[in-house]
C-alpha cells in the first residue's frame, strides 16, 4: 500500500517559462540555480517548472522537518499550481532522490524521468561529505563551504584551468550561492533510500552519468540505472556539476532523449 499524507504540501514558490510538454525541475543543494545553465534552452520547447525550496528565493523555511515524501508532495502540489498536470521529472544531485519517489507515488502525473548525477542512496563517503557540509554550515564558514564545494562539485579541468584572479572570482560566486538551507537538505540525503522505489517506475527514463564525479560515483548512478526498467544510460567527462561545466552537451543528450520518446 503507498500511503498519502494527509497533510496539504504548501506549494513552492516557482518560476514557470516557455510552452509545450512540461518540465518539472527537481534541484539539488543550491536551488532553481542548478538548473540556470540550461533553463532557457529547455523553455525554447518546453513548459519549464522550476521551484525553489523551503528557505530559497521566495519560499518560506520550513515549519516541519524536511523529507524526501514531502518535498515529493510539496513538488506535485507546485506542478498543479502552476496549471500541469502531467510532467516530466528532471532531477540532479540530491533532487535525483526526491525525482524518483515522486516518480514512484504518482506514477498517473509522470510522463518521463531525466535523473543526473543520480544516486539511490548515500553510501559512507556521501555521509562524510554530509558531515563537512554540516560542520561548515553550523560554524558559518561560507568561505570554507565554497572550496569544498569546488573541490567535490566541479572536476579538475575546470579548477586547474583557472588563474589565479579567476579562482579568487569563481570562490566568490560559490560563496553567494551558499545554500541558506544546506543543513536541513543534507539531513533528508542523510537518510534517504528510494532503493524500492526503482521498480516501481514504469515511465520512459534517462539517467545521465557525470564520469568524473567525486561526489555521486559511477557507482551510485549506475546502480540507480539498473533499478529501472528499460532505463537508457548516458556518460559526460565532467564533474558533479555537469550542467554548469558541460551545459551543451547535457542538453544535446537530454533533448535527444526527450524528442525520441515525444516528451
Amino acid at each position: 500500500m503507498d500511503p498519502r499524507s494527509q497533510t496539504p504540501h504548501t506549494p513552492y514558490s516557482v518560476i514557470v517559462a516557455g510552452s509545450g510538454p512540461a518540465l518539472l525541475l527537481v534541484p539539488g543543494m543550491g536551488g532553481r540555480a542548478n538548473f540556470a545553465p540550461v533553463m532557457e534552452a529547455l523553455a525554447a520547447e518546453h513548459t519549464v517548472i522550476a521551484p525553489e525550496y523551503p528557505g530559497i528565493g521566495g519560499t518560506p523555511t520550513a515549519e516541519e522537518p524536511l523529507s524526501i515524501d514531502g518535498m515529493a508532495e510539496s513538488l506535485a502540489a507546485t506542478a498543479t499550481g502552476a496549471g500541469v498536470e502531467r510532467f516530466t521529472l528532471v532531477g540532479f544531485s540530491m533532487g535525483t532522490l526526491v525525482a524518483t519517489r515522486l516518480a514512484a507515488r504518482f506514477p498517473e502525473r509522470v510522463d518521463g524521468v531525466v535523473l543526473t548525477s543520480a544516486l539511490a542512496r548515500p553510501d559512507n563517503r556521501v555521509q562524510l561529505f554530509i558531515d563537512i557540509v554540516q560542520s561548515l554550515v553550523r560554524r558559518g564558514d561560507v568561505e570554507g563551504m565554497a572550496r569544498f564545494t569546488a573541490l567535490c562539485g566541479f572536476g579538475p579541468d575546470i579548477i586547474n584551468g583557472l588563474g589565479v584572479a579567476e579562482l579568487g572570482g569563481f570562490l566568490k560566486q560559490l560563496e553567494a550561492g551558499v545554500d541558506p538551507c544546506a543543513l536541513e537538505i543534507t539531513e533528508v540525503v542523510r537518510t534517504a533510500d528510494v532503493t524500492a522505489d526503482l521498480a516501481r517506475i514504469a515511465k520512459p527514463t534517462l539517467v545521465v552519468d557525470a564520469l568524473r564525479d567525486v561526489l555521486v560515483t559511477t557507482a551510485h548512478t549506475r546502480e540507480l540505472a539498473a533499478g529501472i526498467a528499460g532505463a537508457e544510460y548516458a556518460e559526460i567527462d565532467a564533474g558533479h556539476v555537469v550542467l554548469a561545466e558541460r551545459p551543451a552537451e547535457w542538453l544535446e543528450t537530454v533533448s535527444r532523449f526527450l524528442t525520441e520518446r515525444k516528451l
